[in-house]
């Protein structure tokens, strides 16, 4: 067994999981949309650092003694630029994004889509201020420094100059730089045989001036790479001591918080990670780790209560959040113990006090990497949806209204004339989290950097997002005065809106939410179960639309409508601009619904 760069990356977070990968086991990032999404910003930036090197050649066998075999033959000569080249040394293999030789001299470029700032991330963004490896850049500079170690012992003697290569957002797009150009084929199988699918990407504009204006850059990060290299060295040999037989090794589990968001906690299957790790442990529910900010509990908490085999929620005492900020936790553990939903007194009062018109309002927007339009930064948004739910006055009927972009054109402007209309200055704006607040803001700002005159669109923003804001923060509202025992840890809208429906049956009956009420096999479906498959129609009666279920679905569809193979079909684009009204109008409507349940407008709190 070799020991990838990907292997190491997820090792070095826990030894532990590298038994759980070699062996395949079940993880929640197998099918994750949001690294998927991730994954194909940064293949087109791939893409495009390679485009930066014509002379470059792709080694396209696949890894493994073959890939080395042919990586080796090409390095041969004096000089040679290779793309996934392959590396392979004593069980350590890695796949170079792009390798230069020149002589006894090397050149070795990780790319990646995260993003630093050129202007204003200086002396270097990979170092704090007291002169230490940044936190947050390390996993990839350790990710380079385990190819330098590799390209170092096949090499010995040779000078190895390390880069990534990154976005620098202080740039702008051209014509050749925008995402309309970048086509992502279907996904075959990753090379390296994990379960990750790779896409193939193809360029499609003009490569000559593409070359002229990027806007990625090389870093070099030598003097970084160099200080990690020692604690690499170790920790590869570590792992690689680990595969040396049939079967990996399993290192012996580090309990603790860090197990939380273990990839490896899937349920319903044999090979659980998680329960392999925790034993009888896992077993406690609801479980110690599902606590709201169970990382604010004392390491020495934590650790007592595994060594006394006590993990579950109730086994937490409301004193082991002495010196911390625990109002939500001794919320959690006081409802779960009694086994009820809470709802504090003071949560119907602030809603009563708010003005009509109530207005529910969600977007959604997306940040990439490779802009969509012409003369955008990378990473700079894009709010192409939002959905608005609104009652009037007590006792109205609720209103529904929405905007989605269609068009080529950049939407931002437009997102916000068209909301201004429907809001304008009066009532009330509920939200769920800090996001649609935010966004705004990004709009107002990007009305001054491209000389957009419309001074009452900004003087509205400038209201919106103001000292006397009229958007008010469910998400803030249920931390501080709502809990469900079927909650746990999380306050999604996605996990507190199946909370309220089953909770009060009104909900179910009331009018405006009929089309939600559905039964099946015996069941009453959430909210979001009902979100179903459309038909493409003239595509085929056997070709459906995946429903959206999340905001990444939701930029994935938008990208497909708007720039994918078929975005010349009226029928997909029809089907794909459904999906995504159906996903943003359940969003808002949620909120009503949550709104309606703490409120006790229209509904009894009955409880089935």
């Amino acid at each position: 067994m070799y020991l990838s760069k990907s292997d190491f990356k997820i090792a070095r977070t826990c030894g532990t999981k590298l038994y759980y990968r070699k062996l395949h086991y079940p993880s929640t990032q197998n099918d994750d949309p949001y690294l998927e999404f991730l994954a194909d910003g940064g293949y087109m930036v791939e893409a495009i650092a390679k485009l930066l090197f014509p002379e470059g050649r792709e080694i396209t066998i696949a890894p493994g003694q073959e890939g080395f075999a042919a990586t080796m033959e090409a390095l041969n000569r004096k000089e040679a630029t290779l793309f996934e080249a392959t590396l392979l040394h004593d069980q350590m293999l890695a796949r170079v994004d792009i390798l230069e030789k020149r002589g006894n001299s090397f050149r070795l470029i990780e790319v990646k889509a995260k993003s630093f700032d050129s202007q204003e991330d200086l002396p270097s963004p990979f170092r704090g201020k007291k002169g230490r490896i940044s936190k947050k850049w390390r996993p990839y500079l350790e990710d380079v420094a385990f190819q330098k170690y590799i390209l170092s012992c096949l090499f010995p003697g040779a000078r190895v100059t390390t880069c990534l290569c990154l976005v620098d957002k202080s740039k702008t797009s051209n014509v050749e730089t925008t995402f309309e150009n970048f086509h992502i084929s279907p996904r075959s199988l990753d090379l390296e045989g994990g379960p990750f699918q790779k896409p193939r990407v193809s360029f499609t504009g003009d490569v000559a001036a593409l070359r002229k204006q990027p806007f990625v850059q090389i870093c070099d990060v030598t003097s970084e790479v160099e200080e990690l290299l020692p604690i690499i060295r170790e920790a590869a040999a570590t792992f690689t001591g680990t595969l040396v037989g049939k079967t990996p090794i399993r290192i012996t589990p580090k309990l603790g918080v860090v197990c939380k968001k273990c990839e490896y906690r899937v349920e319903g299957f044999e090979q659980n990670g998680f329960r392999e790790c925790w034993g009888k442990l896992a077993n406690a529910s609801p479980h110690l780790l599902d606590l709201y900010r169970v990382d604010l509990l004392a390491k020495e908490v934590i650790g007592n209560l595994i060594e006394e085999e006590k993990c579950s929620l109730i086994d937490i005492s409301p004193s082991d959040f002495k010196g911390i900020s625990g109002e939500r936790q001794a919320i959690q553990l006081e409802s779960t113990r009694a086994n009820k939903e809470f709802i504090n007194p003071e949560l119907s009062r602030i809603l009563d006090l708010c003005k009509y018109p109530l207005h529910f309002v969600d977007f959604e927007a997306s940040r990439t990497a490779v802009p969509y339009h012409l003369g955008m930064r990378p990473y700079e948004q894009v709010a192409f949806q939002w959905s608005c739910h609104t009652i009037p006055a007590p006792g109205q009927n609720l209103i529904h209204r929405e905007w989605i972009n269609v068009d080529e054109a950049y939407p931002n402007f437009e997102f916000a004339r068209s909301l201004k209309e429907v809001i304008a200055r009066e009532g009330t704006v509920f939200v769920w989290s800090s996001f649609e607040k935010s966004a705004l803001t990004d709009v107002r700002d990007q009305l001054v950097r491209y000389e957009i005159k419309d001074q009452p669109l900004f003087d509205w923003l400038g209201f919106m997002v103001g000292d006397s804001s009229p958007i008010i923060d469910l998400y803030r509202l249920a931390l501080e005065y709502y809990f469900h025992p079927n909650l746990g840890g999380s306050l999604s809208i996605k996990d507190v809106l199946p909370a309220v429906w089953f909770q009060n049956a009104s909900l179910r009956l009331h009018p405006w939410f009929s089309e939600y009420f559905i039964e099946k096999d015996g069941r009453i479906l959430g909210p979001y179960e009902t979100l179903e498959r459309l038909p493409f129609g003239e595509l085929g009666a056997e070709e459906e639309g995946e429903a959206v279920h999340e905001g990444m679905g939701a930029v994935r569809t938008y990208q497909e409508m708007m720039y994918g193979l078929r975005r010349s079909d009226p029928s997909f684009r029809k089907a794909m601009r459904q999906l995504l009204l159906n996903y943003c109008k359940l969003d808002t409507a949620a909120m009503v619904m949550i709104w309606m349940h703490w409120s006790g407008d229209g509904s009894n709190h009955v409880g089935d």
